[in-house]
């Protein structure tokens, strides 16, 4: 089967009523309760925007929207499931706050830096191509957001054959990956996202600016002045001079960082091509 395949049938499985009587309202391993942990680790305020990747029949996304205050998107594969989920938050009189679309995570019908918190439940397991999905989410996030995934943990090479057919991928089994692998698969898309930002000279010298002041507060106030026996974080001639010192040190660093940057964007670009 191809990877579309492999979800249209992942989809067509889980937006059908009766594995819904057998697995409750939480289509995961912890259910709600997990899912508000998950959520007090978000650090949410009623201003944030989240988005519930895989969002099934609701769940997540109006506990989100309900307890939390949040405005909250969600979106799934599976046409059915999001017209249960809008129906859902009409009923719940949460429609204003959760609204929901047909899409595929690989693929995230969002434009760029719209969301303060990506969220996806016990779904990246189940994609064909996670770093593909993981870079969407990285995409969609807006600076300093952040993203909470709850999953099931497996070692695709110590499973037994008859849990590595389609059922088994279905059960959140097959594709599975240990913590370790799913922790590279995110840390390789948002280093990617770093390094296209980077490649933007204004983002790499705002960023070498903050660089050198955030250098300048532990050295010149505090570390030094505390080596020496002095006053720390103290506006002085010597601090202040030294400011204009790292703020210059970090205009270059990022200055350097972007034009790095950018030749490796297009040697890679090339090696791609």
């Amino acid at each position: 089967m191809n990877s579309d395949e492999v979800k249209a049938c992942c989809a067509d499985a889980y937006a059908k009523d009766v594995l819904a009587l057998l697995l409750g309202d939480s289509y995961h391993p912890g259910g709600t309760a997990l899912t508000r942990r998950l959520a007090d680790h978000l650090q949410l305020t009623a201003a944030s925007r989240v988005l519930d990747v895989a969002s099934g029949r609701g769940t997540t996304a109006l506990l989100f929207a309900d307890a939390y205050g949040v405005r909250v998107d969600g979106v799934d594969y599976s046409a059915a499931n999001t017209a249960l989920a809008q129906g859902a938050a009409q009923a719940a009189g949460l429609a204003e706050r959760a609204a929901f679309t047909t899409g595929d995570a690989e693929h995230l019908p969002y434009e760029d830096g719209m969301f303060d918190a990506v969220v996806c439940e016990c779904a990246l397991c189940t994609f064909p191509d996670k770093a593909k999905a993981a870079a969407e989410f990285a995409r969609v996030l807006k600076p300093g957001g952040r993203v909470g995934i709850t999953d099931v943990t497996a070692d695709p090479g110590r499973l037994p054959p008859e849990l590595l057919g389609l059922g088994a991928r279905i059960a959140c089994v097959a594709d599975a990956r240990p913590l370790y692998a799913y922790a590279e698969i995110l840390t390789r898309a948002f280093g990617a996202l770093l390094g296209q930002f980077a490649q933007r000279l204004a983002p790499a010298v705002v960023l070498g600016l903050a660089y050198g002041a955030v250098w300048w507060t532990v050295g010149a106030l505090w570390i030094m002045p505390a080596n020496m026996g002095m006053p720390v974080f103290e506006w002085n001639d010597v601090t202040s001079s030294s400011l204009g010192a790292h703020l210059v040190y970090g205009l270059l660093a990022g200055v350097t960082f972007s034009t790095l940057a950018q030749l490796a964007g297009k040697r890679t670009g090339r090696a791609a091509g």
